[in-house]
């Protein structure tokens, strides 16, 4: 349940000064998984980091509104009319190039075993140790799936709570 206003995301992406133009949609790329993707043309004189963005939209914006997925455009794809051709507009990579960059592998073997579990409610391979779960696509419906297959797979019951303290 929250009612989500991407005309709101769009409106505080505009007011980042390294933001020229700006879509957010909503994507389904895996049947049952939507998340909100938001697509940014900089402007010429600076190129924002992903990283960067996401923080400018947490102070400005509730959790559950900021995108899952970022992706920087040289240009938006526009239809013949001047409108945003939405359906051209690229798939996000799974893992940005700064989480590649940064990617940590699980170790130890709770590690993996989580990685796994996770990977399998977000649909993303690999996860890495310092991945926080609603950066790379996670919202409140898949954490409480999140924590009914922790328990069913490494009996350990944890509250949504925790979860949210863990990763925001």
């Amino acid at each position: 349940g929250f009612r989500i206003e991407l005309g709101e995301i769009e409106a505080v992406l505009s007011q980042h000064p390294a933001v020229q133009e700006n879509t957010v949609i909503v994507r389904e790329d895996t049947p049952s998984l939507k998340r909100l993707v938001a697509y940014v043309v900089p402007t010429l004189e600076q190129t924002p980091t992903i990283s960067e963005l996401r923080r400018f939209l947490k102070e400005k914006l509730p959790d559950y509104m900021v995108p899952s997925a970022l992706v920087l455009l040289d240009a938006l794809p526009l239809m013949p009319n001047g409108k945003i051709d939405r359906r051209a507009l690229p798939v996000p990579e799974q893992l940005s190039q700064e989480q590649k960059e940064t990617f940590v592998a699980p170790r130890e073997t709770l590690e993996q075993q989580l990685a796994q579990i996770w990977e399998k409610v977000l649909k993303i391979h690999p996860i890495g140790v310092h991945d926080n779960f609603f950066d790379i696509g996670g919202n409140s419906m898949l954490a409480m799936t999140l924590l009914s297959r922790i328990e069913k797979h490494l009996g350990k019951s944890l509250s949504l709570v925790v979860i949210c303290r863990l990763f925001v």
